[in-house]
């Protein structure tokens, strides 16, 4: 089964110092083509999905997070979802935190099927909730996470 592990990223503070001048060792393994997909053991191509928490920006809109592909954003619409969050009463950055990993994993799994948010269907659904609350006991989710994932991916798509 795909690993719908969660990469982050955070975006530098404006005039904060530079980060640790050392460097973490390279990982080991191949690296993703210049494109932007990585090919996992057994599995076809599939796209680098981030979550970038901070954004340059003033007050809250700073901890809207961003949802990259390769270094971009990954839709305009869903940026705009994000930014409309907390006009729609989600205002903890941590609450916003949570709705970009959902979202994320999400993401990715839909992009492992070689669909796009904006396409995803019922059976699509189906088919993410097997993956995570009915695959090997080592990959499964609880339910309050699975019910968490959920309420975040319905707000979506309201």
């Amino acid at each position: 089964l795909l690993a719908l592990g969660v990469v982050t990223r955070r975006a530098p503070r404006p005039g904060a110092a530079p980060a640790h001048p050392r460097r973490a060792p390279p990982r080991p393994g191949p690296r993703p083509p210049a494109g932007g997909r990585a090919r996992g053991p057994g599995f076809a191509l599939v796209s680098i999905i981030t979550v970038c928490e901070r954004r340059e920006a003033k007050g809250l809109d700073a901890h809207v997070p961003l949802i990259l592909r390769v270094d971009a954003l990954y839709d305009p619409d869903l940026d705009r979802f994000f930014l409309d969050l907390p006009l729609s009463g989600v205002r903890s950055r941590h609450s916003l935190r949570a709705y970009a990993y959902d979202v994320a994993v999400w993401l990715r799994f839909l992009d492992a099927c070689g669909k796009t948010v904006w396409a995803a269907t019922r059976d699509d659904v189906g088919a993410y909730h097997r993956a995570r609350r009915r695959d090997e006991a080592d990959h499964r989710i609880t339910a309050a996470t699975w019910n968490r994932a959920v309420a975040s991916l319905d707000r979506l798509n309201r």
